[in-house]
């Protein structure tokens, strides 16, 4: 019997910072992607408020542009009407009826002014919303940029991080 002396290969060492350090970089992964999603969950429900809000400046214009139509309706009934009285009157009433048909129209002329006010202050309106909409998108686009930055470069290190894990 010979006795040769055998050695065995020790196992390999684990490092616990290097394991540590695997753990981190995922649950970094997790915790940037647990962000995003909050991220997305606030603008739909940004989204929602705005649509809501424009939904309700759209009806509220109908609803005034729909009694401001009546108003200019009846306005032109009225003004019909004082016109066709003028012209049956004698020369003083009718002058009198001319003068109040005039006063009509320019009351008409201004009922339409202010109607077209109000329906430019709503269309403004709408516009900023969808101003601060797009801006708060452009926010949370430039947020995803930057953690998908931060995760590729957490990727990368993570990556050397295996690969001295593995030359060791």
């Amino acid at each position: 019997m010979s006795s040769s002396p055998s050695f065995l290969e020790p196992p390999p060492e684990h490092s616990g910072a290097r394991t540590a350090l695997a753990v981190g970089a995922i649950i970094a992964l997790i915790a940037a992607n647990i962000y995003l999603y909050v991220q997305v969950d606030h603008i739909r429900t940004d989204m929602a408020a705005v649509r809501s809000t424009v939904a309700s400046l759209r009806d509220a214009t109908q609803v005034n542009t729909a009694s401001q139509s009546r108003h200019i309706d009846t306005l032109k009934q009225e003004l019909d009407s004082t016109r066709n009285q003028a012209k049956s009157l004698s020369s003083q009433a009718r002058a009198e009826a001319t003068a109040r048909a005039e006063e009509l129209a320019k009351e008409l002329q201004a009922e339409q002014a202010k109607a077209a006010e109000e329906i430019s202050g709503v269309k403004q309106a709408s516009e900023a919303a969808s101003a601060n909409l797009t801006a708060k998108i452009g926010d949370v686009s430039s947020d995803v940029g930057t953690v998908k930055t931060q995760l590729g470069s957490t990727q990368v290190e993570l990556q050397k991080t295996v690969a001295q894990l593995k030359s060791v």
